[in-house]
């Protein structure tokens, strides 16, 4: 195919792939390294749309061509430290993103991705390091947020909230900023700060999904069940994932509503059948409708599953010493009944007197 006929043409092939259809860009760069096997940028380029398109691990085996060929390149190093943070390997992230520092590269980006994969990896003090770096190059916004997260996981909440502070100055859109103070105002107990500062979050991104399920925790807890639920809703409606069938039958029971409560822990079992959290819901629902036996099987099917676990243990424990109780009572009731339905005959006054 003649890829040269529908571009403008360039003195470098490779920056006419962008004004093309992804599909053709590939099969053109394909076409170069089949020309020109040791031209390492047409591999790089490979691995950008590939990664575009979200075929991470062709693009992974791309740059990786790409480093072979070109070992000295930090670019290389950076954007497979990119893909393997997409890919969820900080790790490996961490160790890719260094050598492009170590060859070189010096940026927003390079320290951006060192400050998230050390958090990922629970290393903050590491994380504090790469931001510092950060700082010296950018001090947008974004900067801001990830030193503020770094501050958090140090237990520096003086600076956290700094941090997080001047990245709502820079940017008042900011959510993540928000979700930042939001977090530090729980985790110091200022509750009412830190639902005061979810709503203004909110107002900004109404649809956030972090952002209501926090709100309608905090709605639940104060047994505000109904406006919980509208929140809830609002979620399920945004998601239509199943974590929400989970939410809703916990409000739900928590409102005595347990018809409605078992039905959306039923829709949740449907999809996530040994979930221990729904089977711990259920057999309570079980258990307040006075299906005690059914409520026992559930019990004992998560303990199957987990022997240690100790809220199954303690509710049936409660669930079997209250079922006792209740036998018991009901024998004393049958035997009272007895002795009211099997008196002697009363002896009548003249038979007494002779």
């Amino acid at each position: 195919m003649n890829i040269i006929g529908c571009v403008p043409r360039s003195n470098d092939p490779l920056q006419t792939v962008d004004k093309v259809d992804s599909d053709v860009a590939l099969e053109y760069i394909n076409d170069i390294s089949r020309q020109n096997p040791g031209n390492s940028r047409s591999y790089f380029k490979k691995a950008v749309i590939l990664r575009q398109r979200g075929e991470l691990q062709s693009a992974l085996e791309s740059v990786d061509r790409a480093i072979q060929i070109e070992y000295s390149d930090p670019r290389f190093f950076l954007f497979k430290g990119e893909i393997l943070t997409d890919l969820n390997k900080p790790l490996a992230a961490i160790d890719l993103l260094l050598k492009a520092e170590a060859a070189g590269d010096r940026n927003r980006k390079l320290y951006s991705l060192l400050a998230r994969n050390y958090l990922q990896m629970g290393q903050p003090l590491e994380a504090r390091q790469a931001v510092d770096k950060l700082l010296k190059i950018d001090q947008g916004d974004l900067s801001h947020v990830l030193a503020g997260k770094a501050y958090l996981e140090l237990g520096d909440t003086l600076l956290a909230a700094k941090a997080f502070n001047e990245a709502i100055r820079l940017n008042s859109n900011n959510i993540d900023a928000y979700g930042g103070l939001v977090e530090l105002y729980e985790s110091q107990g200022r509750l009412v700060l830190a639902e005061a500062t979810l709503d203004i979050a909110l107002g900004i991104a109404p649809n956030n999904l972090v952002f209501l399920k926090t709100k309608s925790k905090y709605l639940k807890n104060r047994d505000e069940y109904d406006s919980a639920l509208i929140v809830f809703k609002t979620v399920a409606q945004l998601t239509q994932g199943k974590e929400t069938y989970l939410d809703l039958a916990d409000v739900y029971y928590a409102m005595n509503r347990f018809d409605s409560a078992m039905n959306y822990i039923d829709r949740f079992l449907v999809l996530s059948e040994e979930h221990p959290q729904a089977l711990l819901i259920k057999a309570r629902i079980l258990d307040r409708t006075r299906n005690y036996r059914d409520a026992e099987e559930i019990y004992r099917q998560i303990l199957q599953n987990d022997s240690t676990n100790n809220l199954a243990l303690t509710e049936l424990d409660k669930l079997k010493r209250k079922v006792s109780y209740l036998q018991r009572l009901e024998r004393q009731r049958q035997a009272l009944d007895s002795a009211r339905n099997n008196l002697p005959p009363a002896l009548d006054r003249k038979g007494l007197e002779n």
